[in-house]
């Protein structure tokens, strides 16, 4: 079950936000361990560079970028929980129950 949502956060600064989250990279999200940190400056072997930051996280992914028309920083999330014996509807509660608290702390952590 991947269960995705948005946050925008507004900001005049957003280059300075993306610089403050480089600088200081957050070990959590909510209550969440950080596993790996892609940054896209630069580029990958697979992807073109953009200023774009990739957390990932036991069974989700946090990605962040700037708005490119706006002053915003735009997060998405994705949130991966196992559907066992058939039952979806507990999957998509499970998944829920990550989501919210992961999209109120990046929602904060962008705010600074």
């Amino acid at each position: 079950m991947h269960l995705t949502a948005q946050v925008t956060v507004a900001t005049e600064t957003p280059v300075d936000v993306m610089a403050r989250l480089r600088a200081a990279a957050p070990a959590k999200l909510g209550d969440a361990a950080v596993v790996a940190i892609t940054d896209l400056t630069g580029g990958t072997r697979d992807l073109p560079s953009a200023d774009v930051l990739s957390y990932a996280l036991a069974g989700a992914r946090v990605v962040i970028r700037p708005s490119g028309t706006e002053p915003k920083i735009k997060a998405y999330f994705e949130v991966v929980e196992p559907v066992l014996l058939g039952r979806l509807s507990q999957a998509r509660r499970a998944a829920a129950a990550r989501l919210e608290p992961l999209r109120e702390a990046v929602r904060a952590l962008l705010a600074g």
